[in-house]
């Protein structure tokens, strides 16, 4: 009843040999490392992301655990960043165009579950980077497919907030990025601690391939993710507070005859995307700005006439029979031209022939042999 084989329970066996030494050892930058160069190379399985993404998670998990024994805020800042680039490029592997058959090994359900965990790793690592960052201070970590931005914003320099920012979007493979989110000063304000605001942005790239939305329109039509996959969040556990909404714009990702532009919320109790929390602000061919109630992982969802197999395979055969029979009336009158004009031809011969037999009688009866050779030679 599936395109493909159920492979969630696949499993490489180094994935197996770092999950066994992520449990029982504390050298998590030196495991972080292994799987960041073992997931970059290696062809995965099902079963391989479910186990990178648990790994993250416990990674993560583990990391915040030993920040609190590290004295120093360098020590701190040094270990944070190394693990944050390992998980970064983890994140982007499994991101990549080769690993997105892996993906398709796992169910559907399953992969809307891992989906919410994959992110839910992201951010845990995303909100260790405040505790080793300055007020006012800004990193980004960039990879082919996943772009990290984490913010730490002091009360007295708390304003209207961008992301993601220009300097975080000097890489070349970043620089054409066109998703933008506004978090207004009242939100940042309302969800500070003691040392201030933090806000984690983090932009994924072909997740939108991964995780479609449900199917609930017309028979003729489905729904697709127009755009990047995008998450914000204020880096800890708690609820936030959002009393202004939140601008959220979409650069569209180029697909056509679509309508019916959704903004829509990944809702984890139910692993799948809702449209209750956004609303659309303004939309044109090329973006679509909405305004959000809620902090969480947001999309572009449109809606996109089905592709019609039946008719598809009646318009081929149709095409291909019209050419076929062109085909053929086009040989056929080349082949009864050829054959007029062989025929005109012969009936030309055998007229001259007649009317030079006819003369050579006559001059055979009234000249010499040589004169009428001579004469027959000339005219033919």
């Amino acid at each position: 009843t599936t395109d493909s084989p159920d492979l969630s329970d696949c499993q490489s066996n180094w994935m197996d040999k770092i999950m066994k030494e992520l449990r029982k050892s504390e050298r998590i930058l030196n495991l972080a490392s292994e799987l960041m160069q073992y997931v970059s190379v290696n062809a995965l399985y099902g079963g391989d992301i479910k186990s990178a993404i648990n790994a993250i998670t416990i990674i993560s998990e583990k990391m915040q655990y030993q920040l609190e024994s590290i004295p120093t805020m360098e020590q701190r800042e040094a270990m944070v960043m190394e693990l944050a680039q390992s998980v970064t490029k983890t994140a982007s592997a499994l991101l990549s165009a080769k690993n997105l058959p892996a993906w398709q090994d796992l169910p559907a359900s399953q992969q809307n579950r891992f989906l919410s965990n994959f992110i839910f790793a992201l951010e845990r690592t995303g909100s260790l980077l405040p505790s080793a960052l300055s007020p006012d201070k800004e990193v980004s970590i960039s990879s082919d497919n996943l772009l990290m931005t984490v913010r730490k914003i002091s009360f007295r320099n708390i304003h209207r907030a961008h992301f993601p920012s220009a300097a975080s979007l000097a890489t070349p493979i970043w620089r054409q990025y066109g998703d933008r989110v506004e978090v207004p000063a009242l939100v940042l304000m309302e969800n500070m601690d003691s040392e201030g605001s933090q806000v984690v942005f983090i932009s994924l790239r072909n997740l939108e391939k991964i995780v479609a939305p449900s199917d609930r329109q017309a028979v003729n039509m489905r729904q697709v993710i127009n755009s990047q996959v995008i998450h914000i969040s204020f880096g800890d556990d708690v609820k936030p507070v959002i009393g202004e909404p939140l601008s959220v714009s979409f650069s569209h990702i180029g697909l056509v005859s679509s309508s019916s532009p959704q903004c829509v919320l990944w809702d984890s109790p139910t692993e799948s995307w809702s449209g209750y929390h956004c609303s659309i602000l303004t939309s044109n061919t090329t973006h679509t700005t909405c305004l959000c109630n809620r902090l969480g992982t947001y999309a572009l969802v449109e809606s996109v006439e089905k592709d019609d197999g039946v008719a598809r395979m009646t318009f081929v055969v149709t095409v291909i029979i019209a050419i076929s029979c062109s085909i053929v009336v086009f040989m056929s009158i080349i082949l009864g031209f050829i054959y007029c004009f062989r025929t005109k031809v012969r009936e030309s011969f055998h007229v001259l022939q007649c009317s030079h037999f006819q003369q050579l009688k006559a001059l055979k009866s009234s000249k010499s042999l040589s004169t009428c050779c001579f004469y027959f030679s000339k005219k033919l």
